[in-house]
């Protein structure tokens, strides 16, 4: 499994806590390619959080996402059930080859991402969640799971917040709010213009 699980992060990740560049955006897949961001979101006091996906193409269009509220007990714990998510979709859509070369899924949460490769100790909340994700994981032809800089997952993140705080329209993939749109489009055309 540790062949389909790589790390893209634009800078390494050393001890203690990692700088973020703000410049740094979204990277498309290849051509021909898609790629999902996963997120989740915690809200201590009430116990509740959010889970969110989003897959866009090599031009950042928008193929489909998903949001829910959860009840969760942790971070991590919302986290990994977003990826179990979109693992479930990824399965549930049968991705063959002649169809997408290669599928990115990425999570700028490195613990969960260490536990997948079996680096890092599964933590004993989400250790069923995370048998079922790494089953779900290797059906999948031509996945690959990385990490991701947190800079680099805004727009999961803009979509997992707007749902905990219930202002996510339900038909938000099909006709994005003015904000997504504009971030969108935003990191479209960063990266047009960083390949000009």
């Amino acid at each position: 499994m540790n062949d389909k699980i790589t790390r893209w992060s634009s800078k390494p990740i050393g001890k203690g806590k990692r700088k973020e560049n703000s410049q740094i955006s979204w990277i498309p897949p290849r051509s021909g390619s898609l790629k999902i961001k996963v997120d989740g979101a915690f809200l201590e006091r009430e116990g509740a959080g959010a889970v969110s996906w989003v897959c866009r193409d090599s031009s950042g269009m928008l193929i489909d996402g998903f949001a829910s509220s959860v009840q969760v007990r942790s971070p991590l714990h919302a986290e990994t059930l977003a990826l179990l998510e979109a693992l479930k979709w990824l399965n549930s859509r049968g991705f063959e080859e002649k169809e997408c070369k290669e599928i990115e899924l990425e999570s700028d949460n490195l613990f969960l991402v260490r536990m997948l490769q079996g680096t890092d100790q599964v933590s004993w909340e989400v250790h069923a969640l995370m048998r079922e994700s790494k089953d779900l994981l290797i059906r999948v032809k031509g996945l690959r799971l990385a990490h991701c800089a947190r800079t680099q997952n805004k727009v999961a993140d803009w979509i997992v917040k707007a749902q905990v705080h219930n202002i996510l329209p339900l038909n938000w993939v099909f006709n994005p709010p003015q904000a997504l749109w504009d971030l969108l489009c935003s990191e479209a055309l960063f990266v047009y213009l960083s390949t000009v």
